[in-house]
């Protein structure tokens, strides 16, 4: 991260489906994944958790000047210029 030097998120859950996921999402392999992972629902919402408390995480310990900026750009991307809710308006960012 270039906001806060040698932070890194505790992702054990990505840790863990890292492989599985870039399997099946990519596309682009020289390998064929012959024994797949349903990512079932349970799993998508640990991953979601833990990038949640991750961001809030790396939100808590950012430098001052590098927070209010965080602030304020999480603030202009909830709002479209016309006053209509973004696609990030229903996201927990702050």
């Amino acid at each position: 991260m270039h906001y806060i030097s040698g932070y890194k998120g505790d992702l054990p859950v990505s840790d863990e489906w890292r492989k599985s996921i870039n399997k099946q999402l990519a596309h682009v392999t020289f390998e064929r994944d012959v024994a797949p992972r349903e990512i079932t629902r349970d799993v998508q919402l640990a991953l979601y958790d833990e990038l949640k408390k991750a961001w809030r995480t790396f939100r808590k310990d950012l430098p001052e000047s590098y927070a209010r900026e965080f602030r304020e750009r999480v603030l202009e991307r909830k709002a479209l210029p016309n006053g209509q809710p973004s696609e990030f308006s229903a996201y927990d960012l702050d």
